[in-house]
C-alpha cells in the first residue's frame, strides 16, 4: 500500500493553505502517506468507525493540521466546497 500511495501522491499538486478530506481514514494508516506526500495545510479523516477515529486521533495527538470526526462518503458531516482534495485510498476496493 505505501509504494502505491507513493506514486500517485507524489503526483499530486495543492495550493499553499490547501485542505484535504480523507474519506474512509480508517486508523490513519494512509493518513500518514498523505501528510508526508502531499503535506496540506489541513487535514481532516473521517470513518464510519467510532473505535477508528480513536485511533487515528491517538495517532496524531498533538498533531494541529489533522483532525478526525464520524462520517463517510454520504454524510461526510463538513462544509461543502471546503475542501481542495478528497482521497479515498482503498474504500471502494
Amino acid at each position: 500500500m505505501q509504494a502505491i500511495c507513493a506514486r500517485y501522491m507524489a503526483q499530486i499538486t495543492l495550493p499553499e493553505g490547501a485542505r484535504v478530506l480523507e474519506v474512509g481514514c480508517g486508523n490513519g494508516a494512509a493518513t500518514k502517506l498523505i501528510m508526508q506526500h502531499v503535506s496540506p495545510a489541513q487535514l481532516v479523516g473521517i470513518d464510519p468507525s467510532p473505535v477508528f477515529i480513536d485511533m487515528a486521533g491517538a495517532t496524531f495527538a498533538g498533531e494541529p493540521r489533522v483532525s478526525f470526526a464520524i462520517g463517510d462518503a454520504v454524510a461526510t458531516g463538513q462544509a461543502d466546497a471546503f475542501f481542495d482534495l478528497v482521497i479515498a485510498h482503498t474504500v471502494y476496493s
